[in-house]
């Protein structure tokens, strides 16, 4: 079992470090649409035509890459949506069946079919060199591996959340529940 939690700890470290990188888009994000607002604004005022197709394609891919690299992270530190109704009152033990339930049951078998469904449809569009569909603009197969790969990461994050919730359910591991469990403490951090 000690070997499978340096995995998670692995997994987890892989999807902290994915999301230290996904911060620095929001913020390229962020200039772009916002230098798009203003040469737009300009160029009205002007007559002209100043904004740049390109970026606008950058705006909606850096916000792909946003939404789409941020799941196993939202999932390592809890910050996935869930209906607390019930979890919320029930104990440490019965919260780790919960979620080893969920990720086994549900989480990792939808992620795994994601991933599996997308693939011939971005090998297919890599094979093709899928255009642009303004002229200027980014090509959609840049984009379009990021599904498979932004499912994978949510994939080993399901891997590393049942392997710690088993852990501590076999008396193993520490409590990932516990705000002074190792995993809470590197999330946080």
């Amino acid at each position: 079992m000690g070997f499978l939690l340096k995995v998670g700890r692995g997994i987890d470290a892989l999807n902290r470090a994915v999301a230290s990188v996904v911060i620095w888009c929001c913020l390229v994000m962020i200039f772009i649409s916002f230098s798009n607002s203003v040469l737009r604004r300009l160029g009205r005022a002007m007559g002209e035509n100043l904004t740049w197709p390109a970026a606008m394609d950058l705006q909606w891919i850096l916000f792909s890459v946003v939404f789409l690299l941020v799941g196993g992270y939202a999932m390592l530190t809890d910050s996935n949506v869930r209906v607390d109704l019930v979890y919320s009152g029930v104990s440490d033990r019965t919260k780790s069946m919960i979620d080893l339930v969920g990720c086994l049951l549900f989480a990792l078998p939808f992620a795994c079919l994601v991933v599996y469904m997308s693939w011939p449809f971005v090998v297919n569009s890599i094979a093709i060199m899928e255009r642009p569909m303004v002229s200027g603009g980014v090509p959609p197969w840049i984009i379009k591996p990021l599904i498979p790969i932004a499912f994978a990461l949510v994939v080993l994050q399901c891997l590393s959340m049942a392997i710690k919730h088993l852990a501590f359910l076999l008396g193993r591991g520490p409590n990932p529940h516990s705000t002074t469990s190792v995993y809470h403490q590197k999330t946080t951090a």
